[in-house]
C-alpha cells in the first residue's frame, strides 16, 4: 500500500480509512483504482484515492460530508452542534423513506444535486417528522464515527473525556470537500460578492475577508438571497472589528432585512460576538425557521415574536446575555427539541410542558415550583434524552427534602441518557444521597 500510495502520509492515511471502514473486500473496480493510483503524481494520487473514499460513502453520509463545507478551515467543529445542524437540513435519512422520496419526485419537496444528477439530500416542505428523533440522533453519532474511521475528519478529545466532542478537517481534504460542494450548488461561501442567483445555502466567512468584504452586508446580498435555506454566520469580535456582516439582520429604511429570507430554515450566528437583539428585529417571518443558533454572542432578550416560529427544533442561547427569563410565547412552538441555554435563566413553566423537547440544557431550579415543572417533564415527556439541571442551594435552604426526593427521581429515570447536575450553595451534609446507579447514564 505503501507503494500504491506513493509514501504521501495522507493518502496512506485515507486508504487506511477506506479499507477499515470495509467490512466486505471491495468490488474489482475500486481495486483495480487503488492498484494504480502509483500511476498518478503525488498531487493526482491524493484526489484520487479522496475520491475513492467519497465514493465509498453512502448517499446521505456524503451529504453530510460536504456539509462540513460551511465551515472555515483550521477550526475545532464541535460534534453535536454539527449533527444538530444534519438533523435540522434534513441531511440523516427518516422513516419511511420511499414515500419521502415519491413525494419528492412528485409535489412534495426539494433535491440536493451533485456531480451525475446524484440526489445526495432533501427535504419535504413544511415541519419536523414524525419519526423517531432519537434514532436520527443516534444515526447522526454513527455517521461522525463513520467519518472518523474513514479518516475523512480528525477527532478532536476533551482532557477527560475519552469521547470525541468535535473534529477538525485537514485543508487538503476541506479543499476538495469545498470544490465538490460549489460544483453541486450545495454551499455557496461568500464573501462581498456572490456568482450565482441560486443559493441554497449560504456560508459567510468573516475571518478571511478583506476590508470591503467586512463592510459588505447581508442586506446587499437580499436579492441573491431570496431563496436560501440556510446561513451560516462565521466570525468574533477581532475578525469583524465591530462592522461587519451583523448588519446583515439590521434595517434597509427602517424595514427589518430577516423577513426577505423567507424560505430560510436555518439561521446558525454562533460565535458572532456583536450580534445584539435589534437584529432578530422580524424574525417571527421565518416561519419554516428550524434551527436558530446564538450562543457566544451579545444578545440580552428575544422578541415576543420568537413564538411565531411554529417550526423551530433547535434553539441555542448558550453563553449570551440572556436575562432571567424566556419570553411565555416560547411555549407555542411545539417543534421544539434543543433547549440549549445558560443556567443563570428560568425557564417558565409551560415550556418545560411542550412534549416534543429532547434535550434540555440547562434548566435553572431556583424554587419547590420549579423543581415540580423540571419534574413533570421527566415524568411526562417520552423523548427527553438529555437533562442539564442547576440547582441554587441558596434558594432552596428550605426545601431540602424536595430537592433530594426530585433528585432520586431524576437519577433513577430510565430515559436520560446525557445527565448534568450542577448543585451550587449546598452544604456537604444538607442532602445525603445513595443513587443506584442507571444503565442508561
Amino acid at each position: 500500500m505503501f507503494k500504491m500510495c506513493g509514501g504521501m502520509p495522507l493518502a496512506l492515511v485515507l486508504a487506511a480509512g477506506l479499507l477499515a471502514a470495509k467490512c466486505k473486500q471491495l468490488p474489482e473496480p475500486e481495486i483495480s483504482v487503488v492498484s494504480s493510483v502509483e500511476q498518478y503524481s503525488k498531487s493526482d494520487g491524493i484526489m484520487k484515492t479522496l475520491q475513492m473514499s467519497y465514493d465509498a460513502l453512502s448517499l446521505p453520509l456524503r451529504s453530510c460530508l460536504l456539509y462540513l463545507s460551511v465551515f472555515r478551515g483550521g477550526c475545532t467543529i464541535k460534534k453535536d452542534r454539527l449533527i444538530r445542524l444534519w438533523i435540522a437540513e434534513r441531511l440523516i435519512p427518516r422513516k419511511d423513506d420511499e414515500r419521502r422520496a415519491q413525494e419528492i419526485r412528485g409535489d412534495g419537496g426539494e433535491e440536493t444535486r451533485v456531480e451525475g444528477g446524484e440526489i445526495i439530500g432533501y427535504e419535504e416542505n413544511g415541519g419536523k417528522e414524525t419519526g423517531d428523533e432519537k434514532s436520527l440522533w443516534e444515526t447522526g453519532q454513527l455517521y461522525f464515527k463513520e467519518l472518523i474511521i474513514r479518516r475523512l475528519i480528525q477527532p478532536v478529545f476533551n482532557y477527560n473525556d475519552d469521547q470525541p466532542v468535535g473534529c477538525t478537517v485537514h485543508g487538503v481534504i476541506l479543499d476538495f470537500i469545498n470544490s465538490l460542494s460549489s460544483k453541486g450548488n450545495f454551499v455557496t461561501v461568500g464573501g462581498a460578492h456572490l456568482s450565482t442567483d441560486m443559493v441554497r445555502r449560504f456560508s459567510l466567512d468573516c475571518f478571511n475577508n478583506n476590508d470591503e468584504d467586512r463592510d459588505a452586508t447581508l442586506a446587499s446580498f437580499a436579492m441573491h438571497l431570496s431563496r436560501v435555506r440556510s446561513m451560516i454566520v462565521l466570525g468574533d469580535i477581532e475578525g469583524i472589528a465591530g462592522r461587519s456582516a451583523l448588519t446583515l439582520s439590521g434595517k434597509i429604511d427602517g424595514t427589518p432585512v430577516l423577513p426577505s429570507f423567507k424560505l430560510l430554515r436555518v439561521l446558525d450566528l454562533e460565535g458572532t460576538y456583536h450580534l445584539r437583539s435589534r437584529h432578530l428585529q422580524g424574525i417571527g417571518g421565518l416561519v419554516l425557521l428550524r434551527y436558530l443558533g446564538a450562543a457566544e454572542t451579545a444578545i440580552d432578550s428575544l422578541p415576543e415574536e420568537i413564538g411565531e416560529l411554529g417550526q423551530l427544533e433547535t434553539l441555542n442561547l448558550r453563553k449570551t446575555k440572556m436575562p432571567s427569563t424566556l419570553p411565555t410565547s416560547m411555549a407555542k412552538q411545539k417543534m421544539l427539541a434543543h433547549l440549549l441555554i445558560d443556567g443563570t435563566v428560568k425557564l417558565p413553566s409551560e415550556i418545560l410542558k411542550m412534549q416534543g423537547l429532547e434535550e434540555v440544557s440547562t434548566v435553572g431550579v431556583y424554587s419547590s415550583r420549579s423543581i415540580d415543572s423540571v419534574a413533570e417533564l421527566l415524568r411526562k415527556s417520552e423523548r427527553l434524552r438529555v437533562l442539564g439541571i442547576r440547582l441554587d442551594g441558596s434558594h432552596l435552604s428550605n426545601d431540602n427534602e424536595s430537592v433530594r426526593t426530585f433528585l432520586m427521581e431524576v437519577t433513577r429515570s430510565n430515559k436520560l441518557t446525557c445527565l448534568s447536575l450542577d448543585c451550587l450553595n449546598f452544604g456537604l451534609l444538607d442532602i445525603p444521597l445513595e443513587f443506584p446507579p442507571s444503565d442508561q447514564l
